[in-house]
């Protein structure tokens, strides 16, 4: 699952949804941070504050330090090409702003 703004009311929601769901081992999180473990812990310090928060979320996260409004999502080359093709050949949905597109 590829999921952009977790950190929002929103998005932590989604978040909060995507985590508790069994059938879902990873959801790949894009965060404006500078770098990814600030971007993990604004994740965590958003969903402690929603109030459900569990240490074994972190398992299930993967953080990619990005901006929506940069080019390729402001995402280094590495991770801009066969990664994400990995991940999207795995990917059965993607959740970006507001919307949830079903693949």
């Amino acid at each position: 699952m590829q999921h952009t703004v977790a950190t929002d009311y929103l998005g932590t929601e989604i978040l909060h949804q995507l985590l508790r769901c069994p059938t879902i081992h990873k959801v790949v999180v894009l965060v404006s941070a500078d770098n990814v473990r600030l971007g993990l812990d604004r994740v965590k310090r958003r969903a402690h504050l929603a109030g459900w928060w569990h240490p074994d979320d972190e398992q299930k996260v993967q953080v990619w330090q990005g901006n929506l409004a940069a080019e390729s999502f402001g995402l280094d080359k590495d991770q801009r090409l066969p990664p994400l093709r990995k991940i999207q050949q795995r990917c059965k949905s993607r959740r970006h702003q507001s919307t949830m597109e079903l693949l």
